[in-house]
């Protein structure tokens, strides 16, 4: 509940909605014994809802409940992933390496990645690429993490609308053989170490990137301390998934659906 400012008529209105949300049917008695707002101000704040059209008063006992019609609009929006939720707290720590991109993807369905946030404003509008399981380091990290039977699964949803050159790389078992020896690395470094791409050992199916935007050699050499120092505290956290200290490095004049694994 918002406590900010609990005499903002705003947050009178939030705190009683929420309220309403969680224990109605409730009476404005009720309401009062819950709150710290006068009846005088919850009344009118139930009032306003009541106008809204996003609460009603039951009949016989007058206690408040919320009208389906918000429910069901709601229910309709558009919400927020649990898992990006739940990553953005290391998303946010990732940020404080210094002025970089960061961007988070994940296996939003069988044999689909997409990119579900990042800080580069002008991804959005490009928002309808998907990214090739082979051939995108973020993409490939997120594997990482994923059983092999489910891997599998993921691929042969991925060939049916892949190329032929993708097809080739996991029908050959260049990505599967890539994939084993990247899962006990659990990321992929740029060439130059401006940028990784991290497996999230305790998020099966998503991965984060992270990219400087500006490059230099003092930038890089503190970016590479800083994240090297957070993949070790990884690695306490998570002792399952082991993540040794070896590097795997992406060339990026070489494409990831012709590298040797």
């Amino acid at each position: 509940m918002p406590t900010s400012d609990p005499d903002a008529p705003t947050q009178r209105i939030l705190a009683i909605t929420e309220m309403i949300a969680e224990r109605g049917p409730i009476t404005l008695v009720e309401l009062s014994a819950a709150l710290p707002f006068s009846r005088a101000a919850i009344w009118r704040a139930v009032d306003t809802l009541r106008l809204q059209g996003w609460v009603r008063m039951r009949a016989g006992d007058n206690a408040f409940e919320l009208r389906r019609e918000l429910a069901d609009r709601l229910a309709r929006g558009h919400h927020s992933s649990p898992e990006v939720e739940a990553i953005a707290p290391i998303r946010d720590r990732i940020m404080e390496f210094g002025p970089v991109h960061v961007e988070l993807g994940g296996l939003t369905d069988t044999g689909v990645f997409r990119v579900l946030e990042s800080t580069r404003k002008s991804y959005y509008a490009g928002q309808l690429s998907v990214p090739s399981l082979v051939d995108d380091d973020l993409a490939i990290a997120a594997q990482l993490t994923i059983p092999p039977p489910s891997l599998v699964l993921h691929l042969r949803a991925f060939m049916v609308s892949a190329r032929d050159d993708e097809r080739r790389v996991i029908t050959s078992g260049e990505h599967g053989r890539l994939i084993a020896k990247l899962r006990d690395i659990g990321h992929i470094w740029q060439e130059d170490h401006s940028g990784i791409s991290l497996a999230l050992p305790e998020f099966r199916g998503f991965a984060l990137r992270a990219e400087l935007w500006r490059v230099g050699k003092g930038d890089i050499a503190r970016f590479r301390m800083l994240v090297e120092a957070f993949l070790a505290e990884q690695r306490g956290l998570f002792p399952a998934t082991p993540l040794p200290s070896g590097d795997y490095v992406a060339n990026p004049k070489v494409p990831s659906s012709v590298r040797k694994a």
